[in-house]
Formats: C-alpha cells, sequence, structure tokens
C-alpha cells in the first residue's frame, strides 16, 4: 500500500494498479471489466496494450480515468507480418506460436514502464511469465490474472489426469468428470 503523505498525514495517496493483459478478446474483456470496478472505487488504474488493440478500449474505458499505455508490439522480431498484434488475428498454429513469442519480448518495455511508474499492484495475464519477476525487481506486488474459472481447471486437471474419455466408444456417448461434488456429463465431442 501506499505510505502516507507527509503533508497531509492523514490522507493516504491513491492506490495505483496497473493491468497487463494478453492481446486477445477473451483476456482483455475481463480486464477492462476489472479496470471499470477498480475505477469505481477511486483506484488509479492503467492498462497496457499495443498501439492497434487501443482504440478497442476506448469505449469500454470511456466515463473513467483509466490511462492506457501502449507498448509497440514485436511483429517483425516475432516472425509475424506488421498489423498482427492480436491472437484473435492469427490464422495459423506457427502464427499463434510466433505470437506468443512475440509476447515474451514485452518484458523489457514492461520493466522499463515498472521502473518509471512504481505503481502498487500489477495485475498481469498468465501468458506473461516474466511479469512476477519484473514486478519483484522493482518491488511492486504482482497477481497473476488467469481468464479460466476455476471450475475449467478442475475438470481439465480431472480429464487428463482420470481419462473418463476412454471409457466411452463413441465421440457423442456420453461420460462422467468424477471427483467433483455434483455430477458432470459431456460426450467427447463437448
Amino acid at each position: 500500500a501506499k505510505t502516507f503523505s507527509s503533508k497531509m498525514a492523514a490522507e493516504p495517496s491513491q492506490l495505483y494498479v496497473v493491468f497487463f493483459p494478453l492481446m486477445s478478446p477473451g483476456h482483455t474483456i475481463p480486464i477492462l471489466d476489472m479496470v471499470r470496478l477498480f475505477e469505481a472505487i477511486h483506484v488509479k488504474t492503467t492498462i497496457i496494450t499495443t498501439p492497434l488493440n487501443a482504440p478497442s478500449f476506448a469505449e469500454s474505458l470511456s466515463g473513467t480515468d483509466a490511462a492506457v499505455e501502449i507498448f509497440a508490439y514485436p511483429s517483425n522480431e516475432a516472425g509475424l507480418p506488421q498489423g498482427i498484434e492480436n491472437l484473435e488475428d492469427c490464422t495459423s498454429p506457427e502464427m499463434t506460436r510466433n505470437f506468443m513469442m512475440g509476447a515474451l519480448l514485452l518484458q523489457r518495455p514492461l520493466e522499463e514502464f515498472l521502473e518509471k511508474t512504481r505503481p502498487d499492484c500489477l495485475i498481469a495475464d498468465a501468458f506473461f511469465p516474466f511479469a512476477s519477476e519484473s514486478a519483484a525487481k522493482f518491488g511492486v506486488t504482482m497477481l497473476v490474472f488467469h481468464g479460466t474459472s476455476f471450475f475449467a481447471l478442475c475438470a481439465t486437471g480431472i480429464l487428463f489426469e482420470h481419462r473418463p474419455y476412454m471409457s466411452v466408444s463413441s465421440d457423442d456417448e456420453y461420460f462422467s468428470i468424477p471427483n467433483l461434488p455434483h455430477l458432470i456429463r459431456l460426450t467427447r465431442l463437448q
């Protein structure tokens, strides 16, 4: 938390949180919702994105004081055509792989930004594994944003561990996911 100002010892400084989502709608939409919630309780916020993704934030952030910090996306270094700055624009597994490798190249601009701004907290996407080390380097508290729900993570883990889908003979036959408190039935196609 912020320290108290020497001039106004009774009033704490405003909390400052930086959000760093992966450039993909399934990641940015929930982060934008969180930014609006933080803004509603008067927390200073900044969301980090790339030039081609920033315009899509304008409507969602209208009426807030949220700042947008633009990081150049390293398309060339990642082996991508210019203009590919969002995962949804990738049209092949190779492009997707290159996009994710390019995301890893955002560590340096993140560290430069954290050193300059020294926020109270960084909420970074799970797809930026370097973010926790970068935040620690500057004494910034870091939380990981993982867009997948806890239920989905548990169900996926159980499916990998127990492989209940192997007990059925067709893709449209139902099987149960074991070890959950309620009966959940799926088909292989689901």
